[in-house]
């Protein structure tokens, strides 16, 4: 199943890639950086299968095919409950941005990672302007959600967007594709002419969800993007673009004139 939108900005998620397209949908940001080999992700998810084949090595009489496949479903049983943390996390600092509750509303297990992104937010005195903004760049045929829209203490606009993850104890820093993800994110709010005449700044905020500090609550991390990094990774991430579409044989762009 991919992640796609319409050109009325309404979320498809349950679609095959050929339904998608099919259909003339916008496939999202990260569909398109699915077309770039990712080593160190795939030496990842390769570590996290070897780790639940010693765990559950084979049964009695069980051939190969069968191994294999009951492997596979333990380990993505396993990460969907990192997934599900992530989106509670964003939606908890979801709801606190909108005001719709406050950090108090918030369970205690919930609290611990919000608490500290919130605060982030607050002590540099940011403006909110938008919240899971859904954004459509129809001149490159893409499409997504913004975490976080919004003004710096001296007006200048950025795009935001939260990340959770474990840190272990490397220093922590973007992974690959996730400054372009950033500024696509941007083109598609502010439009490309912005990002190019550097204009829009950028921000991950990552959350940590195995270290934590004396008081209990998540350790977070930022890596600003100032506008002329915007411009270049938006450069770049519209590389990966026309490689998506050449590889999928697929131009929404063309799909919409039409």
């Amino acid at each position: 199943m991919v992640h796609a939108y319409d050109e009325d900005c309404n979320p498809h998620f349950g679609l095959t890639p050929a339904q998608a397209k099919k259909e003339g949908l916008f496939f999202s940001v990260t569909e398109h950086q699915k077309v770039i080999a990712k080593p160190p992700l795939e030496m990842w998810k390769l570590g996290e299968h070897l780790k639940t084949a010693f765990e559950y090595p084979p049964r009695q009489g069980e051939d190969m095919q069968s191994f294999v496949k009951r492997v596979k479903g333990i380990t993505w049983k396993n990460s969907g409950g990192a997934a599900d943390l992530g989106t509670k996390i964003h939606s908890g600092i979801e709801s606190i941005l909108l005001k719709e509750k406050t950090i108090d509303d918030l369970d205690s297990d919930l609290r611990r990672y919000v608490a500290p992104a919130i605060r982030y937010f607050e002590t540099k005195k940011f403006q909110i302007v938008d919240v899971e903004k859904v954004v459509i760049n129809k001149n490159q045929g893409y499409a997504g959600t913004c975490d976080a829209v919004g003004k710096t203490s001296c007006g200048k606009p950025f795009i935001l967007d939260w990340k959770s993850r474990k840190f272990g104890k490397r220093k922590v820093a973007p992974y690959s594709g996730q400054p372009e993800q950033v500024s696509a994110y941007g083109a598609g709010y502010y439009g490309e002419e912005a990002i190019k005449n550097h204009e829009i700044w950028g921000i991950n905020v990552f959350i940590s969800t195995d270290q934590f500090t004396e008081s209990g609550e998540s350790k977070i991390a930022v890596t600003s993007y100032n506008p002329k990094e915007m411009a270049h990774n938006y450069e770049t991430f519209c590389h990966v673009c026309e490689l998506w579409r050449r590889s999928e044989n697929y131009d929404p762009r063309k799909e919409c004139a039409e």
